[in-house]
């Protein structure tokens, strides 16, 4: 029988363990607790990571304190692929692979595809969300149009997803991956649509005068003139040959002996065929500015008068310089009404659509002239068109029909041919070939010089980016890369 102790009731061991093995014995059981707690928090990790419980619990960004998931990031991300794929659809097969793991791609040295989509993500979804919460901190509403355009593209997201027999929360996961659900995605569609609304807003705030256009249009000619001009390039070393100092010498020395027969009255053609061993003779007609020629700043000084000529030094040459015409813009814009019949891109017989496209246009047309053939039906008929071309836009993307102050760069080549020319008269309504399909092309009138329309656009942007550095320069983003790896589902 076992001996009991009197006085606390508790059996005595028959053999009491030391106090070495005491302590051996307690750290075996915080071992044994440590490996209990590592194998239960393997089996978490892999719980949440399977389920795609990550994509809501753990943050993937942090932009000024405020944390967003996973899923809430991939909204941007997958936009983001899909905005570019469209802006370089002519090349984007031959970019990088849509079928395959973007990580195993590379985009540039150790860059690969995701890495740069994420960076690119990353950016787009800061500047959103920044924007939007300067707007609602300066109490600005979504435009009515734009509620109306949110409230189509849910209503058209339903429909998707229930015409594919899915919830509209799964029929979003298969789009952006695990964790997105329709109330996630319609926030950032609402922030989304506020950023570019309010960014439009505060464009369409900023009031410039003439003479503030005018000085600006000055300070930066290059940028809205061509020019004619002649040079002479006297080489000092080969491609890629760095230049000695004599080479530089003696190419200076020939250089400065053209000029000088130039100033004599020569033309620089003439003079420099003495030299066709030592350089080369260009004749140039219609060039635009580009900051990269040494010479371009002197070329489109606003001081150049036909004749003047010079001797540049690019470091590895000298160029003789003869100034002859500038082409500014000075024809007027043009305010025109648009009805387009657009070709679908993935038509097979695209002769046939384009046929279809003319015969559309050419009904319009008709139909136009059986009725008042004013200025104010044929924008009431173009508001109608563009309204159920509208519905019919995937991208959600506005519509536009009229162009209050369009350019000839604005146009495409045809239809700025025909705007443009100077038999053309207001009221002028004519059917018009593009290769994207046929347009109904409605001549309003001139608007303002086209040289003063383009300084007004760029100066007012000018003005806009310094309100949005502002905005933006002391945000803070923090990305939480580990998470941000699996974006995409990848």
């Amino acid at each position: 029988m076992k001996k009991r102790n009197r006085k606390t009731g508790r059996q005595t061991r028959p053999h009491a363990l030391s106090e070495k093995q005491l302590k051996k014995k307690k750290l075996q059981n915080r071992l044994l607790i440590v490996e209990v707690a590592a194998v239960l928090a393997v089996i978490l990790c892999l719980f949440v990571w399977g389920t795609g419980l990550y994509t809501r619990l753990f943050p993937a960004i942090t932009i000024n304190g405020q944390n967003y998931s996973l899923a809430e990031f991939n909204y941007y991300y997958t936009a983001y692929i899909d905005s570019y794929s469209q802006d370089y659809s002519d090349f984007i097969d031959y970019m990088f692979d849509s079928s395959q793991p973007l990580k195993d791609q590379v985009y540039d040295g150790d860059v690969s595809w995701f890495d740069f989509f994420v960076d690119e993500a990353s950016d787009s979804m800061t500047q959103v969300l920044t924007v939007a919460a300067a707007a609602e901190e300066a109490g600005f509403e979504l435009p009515e149009s734009e509620e109306e355009a949110v409230n189509e593209q849910l209503s058209a997201l339903d429909q998707y997803a229930e015409n594919m027999n899915l919830s509209t929360d799964r029929y979003l996961t298969t789009l952006y991956g695990s964790g997105m659900t329709r109330e996630l995605y319609e926030k950032h569609l609402r922030l989304s649509r506020l950023a570019g609304a309010y960014s439009d807003s505060i464009r369409e705030s900023i009031e410039l005068t003439d003479e503030e256009v005018e000085a600006y249009y000055q300070d930066n000619i290059q940028n809205y003139t061509s020019v004619d001009y002649e040079r002479f390039y006297a080489r000092a070393a080969g491609l890629n040959e760095t230049a000695t100092e004599e080479q530089r010498a003696a190419a200076k020395q020939i250089a400065e002996e053209i000029y000088q027969r130039v100033q004599n009255g020569e033309s620089l053609e003439e003079a420099s065929a003495d030299y066709s061993e030592d350089g080369v003779f260009y004749e140039m007609t219609g060039t635009y500015y580009d900051p990269l020629y040494s010479y371009g700043d002197w070329l489109f000084s606003s001081e150049r008068v036909d004749g003047d000529s010079t001797v540049i030094d690019d470091g590895n040459g000298f160029y003789v310089m003869v100034f002859h015409n500038r082409y500014e813009d000075t024809y007027n814009s043009a305010k025109i009404i648009d009805m387009s019949f657009p070709v679908d891109a993935t038509e097979t017989d695209s002769d046939q659509a384009l046929e279809d496209s003319c015969t559309e246009a050419e009904d319009a047309l008709a139909e136009w002239q059986s009725g008042e053939a004013t200025q104010e039906s044929f924008e009431t008929m173009a508001a109608d068109h563009a309204e159920e071309l509208q519905e019919q836009n995937s991208d959600g993307e506005e519509i536009q029909y009229i162009y209050e102050e369009a350019t000839e760069e604005d146009l495409d080549d045809s239809i700025s041919s025909w705007c443009f020319d100077e038999a053309r008269q207001s009221g002028d309504c004519e059917v018009v070939y593009t290769a994207s399909g046929f347009h109904l092309i409605y001549y309003v009138g001139e608007g303002d010089p086209a040289w003063q329309v383009k300084a007004r656009a760029d100066l007012t942007e000018e003005r806009y980016q310094a309100w949005y550095t502002e905005l933006t320069e002391s945000v803070q983003c923090v990305r939480h890369d580990w998470v941000l790896q699996r974006a995409g589902g990848e």
